[in-house]
Protein backbone atom coordinates (compact mmCIF):
# COMPACT_ATOMS: atom_id res chain seq x y z
CA UNK A 1 0.00 0.00 0.00
CA UNK A 2 3.15 2.45 0.68
CA UNK A 3 4.25 2.13 -2.68
CA UNK A 4 0.67 2.23 -4.28
CA UNK A 5 0.10 5.79 -2.61
CA UNK A 6 3.88 6.61 -3.40
CA UNK A 7 3.36 5.84 -7.36
CA UNK A 8 0.41 8.00 -7.39
CA UNK A 9 1.97 10.92 -6.05
CA UNK A 10 5.63 10.64 -7.36
CA UNK A 11 5.18 8.09 -10.48
CA UNK A 12 4.70 9.88 -13.76
CA UNK A 13 3.09 6.55 -15.23
CA UNK A 14 1.15 6.09 -12.58
CA UNK A 15 -0.23 9.90 -12.54
CA UNK A 16 -0.95 10.25 -16.20
CA UNK A 17 -2.96 6.89 -15.96
CA UNK A 18 -4.75 8.17 -13.26
CA UNK A 19 -5.50 11.47 -15.10
CA UNK A 20 -6.48 9.68 -18.62
CA UNK A 21 -8.50 7.21 -16.65
CA UNK A 22 -10.56 9.91 -14.94
CA UNK A 23 -10.93 11.29 -18.49
CA UNK A 24 -12.11 8.17 -20.15
CA UNK A 25 -14.80 8.04 -17.18
CA UNK A 26 -15.88 11.70 -18.08
CA UNK A 27 -16.16 10.58 -21.33
CA UNK A 28 -18.06 7.73 -20.86
CA UNK A 29 -20.54 8.86 -18.44
CA UNK A 30 -20.87 12.55 -20.16
CA UNK A 31 -20.81 11.08 -23.82
CA UNK A 32 -21.24 7.79 -24.32
CA UNK A 33 -24.12 7.23 -21.49
CA UNK A 34 -26.23 10.06 -23.26
CA UNK A 35 -25.77 8.85 -26.49
CA UNK A 36 -26.04 5.69 -26.27
CA UNK A 37 -29.74 6.48 -24.14
CA UNK A 38 -30.81 8.86 -26.82
CA UNK A 39 -29.75 6.35 -29.77
CA UNK A 40 -31.73 3.32 -28.19
CA UNK A 41 -35.21 5.67 -27.76
CA UNK A 42 -34.73 6.39 -31.83
CA UNK A 43 -34.39 2.86 -32.04
CA UNK A 44 -37.37 1.97 -29.77
CA UNK A 45 -39.60 4.22 -31.66
CA UNK A 46 -38.58 3.12 -35.22
CA UNK A 47 -37.82 6.30 -36.23
CA UNK A 48 -36.93 6.62 -39.55
CA UNK A 49 -32.76 6.06 -39.94
CA UNK A 50 -33.05 4.29 -36.90
CA UNK A 51 -31.97 0.78 -39.10
CA UNK A 52 -28.83 2.24 -39.99
CA UNK A 53 -27.84 3.76 -36.69
CA UNK A 54 -28.67 0.17 -34.95
CA UNK A 55 -26.22 -1.91 -38.07
CA UNK A 56 -23.50 0.99 -37.47
CA UNK A 57 -23.59 0.62 -33.29
CA UNK A 58 -23.77 -2.62 -33.19
CA UNK A 59 -20.78 -3.09 -35.55
CA UNK A 60 -18.15 -2.96 -32.98
CA UNK A 61 -20.10 -5.74 -30.95
CA UNK A 62 -20.88 -7.99 -34.05
CA UNK A 63 -17.13 -7.79 -35.45
CA UNK A 64 -13.52 -8.88 -33.65
CA UNK A 65 -11.73 -5.90 -31.49
CA UNK A 66 -8.67 -7.27 -33.52
CA UNK A 67 -10.31 -6.49 -36.87
CA UNK A 68 -12.54 -2.97 -35.75
CA UNK A 69 -8.74 -1.63 -34.13
CA UNK A 70 -7.37 -2.40 -37.83
CA UNK A 71 -10.28 -1.08 -39.58
CA UNK A 72 -9.86 2.29 -37.38
CA UNK A 73 -6.76 2.70 -37.39
CA UNK A 74 -6.40 2.33 -41.11
CA UNK A 75 -9.34 5.00 -41.54
CA UNK A 76 -7.68 7.21 -39.11
CA UNK A 77 -4.06 7.33 -40.47
CA UNK A 78 -5.69 7.74 -43.83
CA UNK A 79 -8.11 10.51 -42.87
CA UNK A 80 -6.63 12.53 -40.61
CA UNK A 81 -3.58 12.93 -42.42
CA UNK A 82 -5.24 14.26 -45.27
CA UNK A 83 -7.92 16.96 -43.72
CA UNK A 84 -4.23 18.49 -42.19
CA UNK A 85 -2.87 18.26 -45.32
CA UNK A 86 -5.96 20.22 -46.75
CA UNK A 87 -5.63 23.17 -44.17
CA UNK A 88 -1.95 23.24 -45.14
CA UNK A 89 -0.69 21.86 -41.97
CA UNK A 90 1.92 19.06 -41.22
CA UNK A 91 0.12 15.99 -40.88
CA UNK A 92 1.04 14.84 -37.24
CA UNK A 93 1.96 11.07 -36.21
CA UNK A 94 -1.52 10.13 -35.30
CA UNK A 95 -1.33 7.32 -32.90
CA UNK A 96 2.10 9.15 -31.13
CA UNK A 97 1.35 12.94 -31.56
CA UNK A 98 -0.44 14.93 -29.42
CA UNK A 99 -3.86 13.77 -31.42
CA UNK A 100 -3.46 10.48 -29.76
CA UNK A 101 -5.46 10.99 -26.99
CA UNK A 102 -8.67 12.32 -29.22
CA UNK A 103 -7.96 9.34 -31.54
CA UNK A 104 -8.77 6.89 -28.63
CA UNK A 105 -11.66 8.55 -27.06
CA UNK A 106 -13.57 9.27 -30.32
CA UNK A 107 -12.72 5.21 -30.92
CA UNK A 108 -14.10 4.21 -27.04
CA UNK A 109 -17.12 6.45 -28.29
CA UNK A 110 -17.78 4.44 -31.16
CA UNK A 111 -17.05 1.13 -29.68
CA UNK A 112 -18.91 1.66 -26.46
CA UNK A 113 -22.35 2.76 -27.40
CA UNK A 114 -23.66 -0.62 -28.99
CA UNK A 115 -23.10 -2.66 -25.44
CA UNK A 116 -24.99 0.54 -23.95
CA UNK A 117 -28.08 0.17 -26.67
CA UNK A 118 -28.50 -3.59 -26.07
CA UNK A 119 -29.05 -2.81 -22.45
CA UNK A 120 -31.16 0.24 -22.98
CA UNK A 121 -33.31 -0.98 -25.27
CA UNK A 122 -34.19 -4.09 -23.01
CA UNK A 123 -35.23 -1.45 -20.27
CA UNK A 124 -37.14 0.53 -23.14
CA UNK A 125 -38.93 -3.08 -23.90
CA UNK A 126 -40.48 -3.70 -20.81
CA UNK A 127 -42.47 -0.17 -20.59
CA UNK A 128 -46.15 -0.98 -20.87
CA UNK A 129 -47.76 -0.34 -23.67
CA UNK A 130 -50.68 1.53 -22.06
CA UNK A 131 -48.37 4.22 -20.89
CA UNK A 132 -47.18 4.93 -24.29
CA UNK A 133 -50.66 4.95 -25.96
CA UNK A 134 -52.20 7.25 -23.02
CA UNK A 135 -49.46 9.55 -24.24
CA UNK A 136 -50.01 9.58 -27.90
CA UNK A 137 -54.04 9.94 -27.42
CA UNK A 138 -52.84 12.92 -25.28
CA UNK A 139 -50.71 14.26 -28.16
CA UNK A 140 -47.59 14.19 -26.38
CA UNK A 141 -44.71 15.02 -28.58
CA UNK A 142 -41.76 12.41 -28.82
CA UNK A 143 -39.04 14.87 -26.43
CA UNK A 144 -41.58 15.14 -23.32
CA UNK A 145 -42.58 11.15 -23.83
CA UNK A 146 -38.83 10.37 -23.08
CA UNK A 147 -38.63 12.76 -20.04
CA UNK A 148 -41.63 12.39 -18.87
CA UNK A 149 -42.14 8.41 -19.12
CA UNK A 150 -39.35 6.62 -20.84
CA UNK A 151 -36.82 8.23 -18.74
CA UNK A 152 -37.75 8.35 -15.56
CA UNK A 153 -38.89 4.31 -16.10
CA UNK A 154 -35.72 3.23 -17.51
CA UNK A 155 -33.59 5.40 -14.77
CA UNK A 156 -32.61 2.05 -12.50
CA UNK A 157 -30.76 1.08 -15.74
CA UNK A 158 -29.09 3.99 -16.44
CA UNK A 159 -28.02 3.93 -12.18
CA UNK A 160 -26.46 0.36 -13.39
CA UNK A 161 -24.21 2.40 -15.97
CA UNK A 162 -22.55 4.82 -13.57
CA UNK A 163 -22.20 2.19 -11.19
CA UNK A 164 -19.86 -0.27 -13.37
CA UNK A 165 -18.09 3.16 -14.87
CA UNK A 166 -16.94 3.62 -11.17
CA UNK A 167 -15.32 -0.25 -11.69
CA UNK A 168 -14.04 0.89 -15.11
CA UNK A 169 -12.34 3.74 -13.46
CA UNK A 170 -10.02 0.88 -12.34
CA UNK A 171 -10.41 -1.66 -14.05
CA UNK A 172 -10.79 -0.28 -18.03
CA UNK A 173 -7.96 -0.54 -20.44
CA UNK A 174 -9.82 1.79 -22.90
CA UNK A 175 -8.50 -0.61 -25.82
CA UNK A 176 -5.03 1.11 -25.35
CA UNK A 177 -3.39 -2.36 -25.56
CA UNK A 178 -5.56 -3.12 -28.71
CA UNK A 179 -3.35 -0.33 -30.16
CA UNK A 180 0.01 -0.58 -28.61
CA UNK A 181 0.18 -3.58 -26.90
CA UNK A 182 2.91 -3.83 -24.17
CA UNK A 183 4.38 -0.37 -25.22
CA UNK A 184 2.05 2.17 -25.10
CA UNK A 185 3.26 5.81 -24.45
CA UNK A 186 3.37 6.70 -20.58
CA UNK A 187 0.89 9.54 -21.42
CA UNK A 188 -1.81 7.41 -23.30
CA UNK A 189 -2.07 4.32 -20.43
CA UNK A 190 -4.81 4.10 -17.67
CA UNK A 191 -4.88 2.53 -14.83
CA UNK A 192 -6.70 -1.32 -16.44
CA UNK A 193 -3.92 -0.57 -19.35
CA UNK A 194 -1.14 -0.11 -16.60
CA UNK A 195 -2.11 -2.58 -13.96
CA UNK A 196 -2.17 -5.11 -17.07
CA UNK A 197 1.05 -4.42 -18.61
CA UNK A 198 2.63 -5.03 -15.09
CA UNK A 199 1.04 -8.24 -14.40
CA UNK A 200 0.59 -10.45 -17.55
CA UNK A 201 2.72 -7.87 -20.13
CA UNK A 202 5.98 -9.26 -22.14
CA UNK A 203 8.27 -7.89 -19.25
CA UNK A 204 6.12 -8.61 -16.44
CA UNK A 205 7.35 -10.19 -12.96
CA UNK A 206 5.26 -12.14 -10.46
CA UNK A 207 6.83 -8.98 -7.99
CA UNK A 208 4.66 -6.80 -9.71
CA UNK A 209 1.46 -8.53 -8.31
CA UNK A 210 1.45 -7.64 -4.95
CA UNK A 211 1.04 -4.03 -5.03
CA UNK A 212 -1.43 -3.71 -7.96
CA UNK A 213 -3.63 -6.29 -6.45
CA UNK A 214 -3.89 -3.49 -3.25
CA UNK A 215 -4.15 -1.10 -5.84
CA UNK A 216 -7.19 -3.00 -7.26
CA UNK A 217 -8.55 -6.27 -6.35
CA UNK A 218 -11.16 -6.10 -8.41
CA UNK A 219 -9.09 -5.86 -11.71
CA UNK A 220 -7.70 -9.68 -11.15
CA UNK A 221 -10.17 -12.48 -12.06
CA UNK A 222 -9.56 -16.09 -11.23
CA UNK A 223 -7.98 -16.46 -14.93
CA UNK A 224 -5.63 -13.81 -14.12
CA UNK A 225 -4.46 -15.46 -10.80
CA UNK A 226 -4.89 -19.12 -12.73
CA UNK A 227 -1.80 -16.99 -15.57
CA UNK A 228 0.41 -15.96 -12.77
CA UNK A 229 0.65 -19.53 -11.35
CA UNK A 230 1.89 -20.52 -14.88
CA UNK A 231 4.98 -17.92 -14.07
CA UNK A 232 8.26 -19.82 -13.51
Amino acid sequence: FKKVFYDLSNNYEVKMATKNSCIFYGVSMLVIMPLSVFTSYFIYKKIPGSGFFKIMCYLPQMLSAIVMTLMYKYLVDKLLPTIYTSLGKTPPNVFYGQTKLGVMIVYNIWVGIGANIILGLGAMSRIPDQLIEVGELEGISLWKEFWQITFPLIFPTITVFIVTGVAGLFTSQAHVYNFYGDFAPEDISTLGYYMFVKVIGQNSSPSSYPANASANPAFFSPSTTTHLMSFP
